[in-house]
């Protein structure tokens, strides 16, 4: 198995991106060129971003899916609801303190 094969989570692949971008910011040695720093930190930045608005439409997708399961469960429990409203239940009339003995 090859390890390039294996797909690297996407909160790891932001960490490392975010810390290389740390890095270069800190390190950048006094003759480097300031057009290839520049070029890079937008690289970066642009990676960063992208994996973020994936991860964003990640999340959305995953909260409405929540949201129509839990839909569903409260339609079913509706149905539920309404079938037992059909059953006619007497309430019981509570008897004067007096007649209890």
């Amino acid at each position: 198995m090859v390890a390039g094969n294996k797909k690297r989570p996407a909160r790891e692949t932001l960490d490392a991106l975010r810390l290389t971008l740390l890095q270069v910011e800190q390190n950048a040695e006094p003759g480097t060129d300031p057009e290839s720093l520049a070029e890079l930190k937008r690289i970066l930045l642009s990676r960063i971003g992208e994996l973020e608005a994936i991860q964003a439409l990640e999340s959305a997708s995953e909260a409405s899916s929540t949201e129509s399961l839990v839909a569903d469960i409260v339609s079913q429990a509706s149905l539920t609801a309404d079938e037992s409203s059909s059953i006619v239940v007497e309430p019981e009339i509570p008897k004067p303190p007096a007649e209890l003995d």
